[in-house]
């Protein structure tokens, strides 16, 4: 071990996908919304900047997600249409 610590480089890594999407009450609902469906859902994760954790403030949680059900039904009816 003593050995290989001689040769540990600190390094920077792209791992992409843990990246967090707040959503705080003084949002437009309606933007932030969508931001989470193109953040999180329209891409299905191809990008690295895929939103795989959405934080919602409290006050705004049931309006948030009540709106991104009916919203994310609407793109996955489209979808299959």
């Amino acid at each position: 071990m003593a050995e290989s610590a001689k040769h540990i480089r600190p390094v920077t890594l792209e791992l992409g996908g843990k990246s967090a999407l707040l959503i705080f009450d003084d949002f437009d609902i309606d933007n932030a919304v969508q931001a989470a469906l193109i953040a999180n859902f329209y891409s299905q994760g191809q990008v690295c900047s895929n939103a795989t954790r959405v934080y919602i403030q409290s006050s705004i949680y049931d309006a948030f997600v009540d709106k991104l059900i009916h919203e994310g039904l609407g793109f996955a009816q489209k979808a299959n249409e």
